[in-house]
């Protein structure tokens, strides 16, 4: 009787054992499938990402220590008039930091537009000048050039020169 008990206790451990992990794995499904229908939460004074896909703009540049700052033009109301209203001065950062185009000529004093087309939050630097931009972001820039011409590098997150921006 004694061999029987071992291998009865055996058995329910090893069968308690196997539902527990159900019980983990369920509980691991439940808690991805409320993080993925939150989406990305983010803080980000001045600028709110919305999942329909239209943010607003930010109202302001975020300097880094030492870095230059400079005015932000005002923007168009949604994320439509702004694309419309930008069709060739907008650059694009996808979710790998690529900036399409790549490179850019404008006129001084034109405004163009920085669009982050990433789900992620992301920093972005041109000439020097620091933006933070949430998820699906943008922001309409003007560059402080002074002498011209001038060419600015594009920096997005942890990448270097991923575009350039030629002011005339």
């Amino acid at each position: 009787m004694v061999e029987w008990e071992g291998i009865l206790i055996q058995h329910l451990m090893k069968e308690g054992t196997k539902y527990l992990w159900y019980v983990v794995i369920a509980v691991a499904v439940v808690i991805i499938v409320i993080a993925l229908a939150k989406g990305p939460q983010s803080y980000q004074p001045g600028a709110t990402a919305t999942p329909s896909g239209s943010p607003s703009a930010s109202a302001s540049a975020t300097p880094k220590v030492g870095a230059k700052t400079t005015p932000v033009s005002t923007a168009p109301g949604t994320y439509g008039d702004a694309v419309t209203a930008y069709a060739n001065r907008r650059i694009q950062f996808d979710q790998y930091c690529q900036a399409v185009p790549s490179s850019l000529s404008i006129k001084k004093g034109l405004a163009i537009m920085l669009d982050n087309r990433s789900g992620d939050s992301r920093t972005f630097a041109v000439g020097g000048v620091y933006f933070t931009l949430p998820g699906y972001g943008w922001k309409i820039y003007i560059p402080p050039v002074t002498a011209v011409p001038a060419t600015l590098h594009i920096d997005c997150g942890s990448a270097r020169n991923v575009g350039t921006l030629i002011v005339q």
